[in-house]
């Protein structure tokens, strides 16, 4: 966990988080240039549920940023 917290994650270069892909507590995976994605449905076309987070980078930092400072973050190097 950083010592600041989510807000802390914020303030580190670009070009150690290249991005901040997320998934996010209620189940939702936001990438960078990709649909939002719904843990819970087979495809965006298919989900009904609105997700808690908006579109595009600066909402995802929006995110983080509102998080509890106890919140465990995971930086994830690769996913299938």
């Amino acid at each position: 966990m950083c010592a600041g917290g989510p807000r802390e994650l914020l303030d580190f270069p670009a070009a150690v988080l290249d991005g901040r892909n997320v998934l996010t507590l209620g189940g939702w995976w936001h990438e960078v240039g990709w649909a939002l994605l719904h843990g819970a449905c087979h495809s965006p076309a298919q989900c009904p549920h609105e997700p808690g987070v908006g579109k595009g980078q600066a909402a995802v930092d929006a995110y983080l940023t509102g998080l509890a400072v106890d919140t465990l973050l995971v930086n994830v190097h690769c996913h299938v």
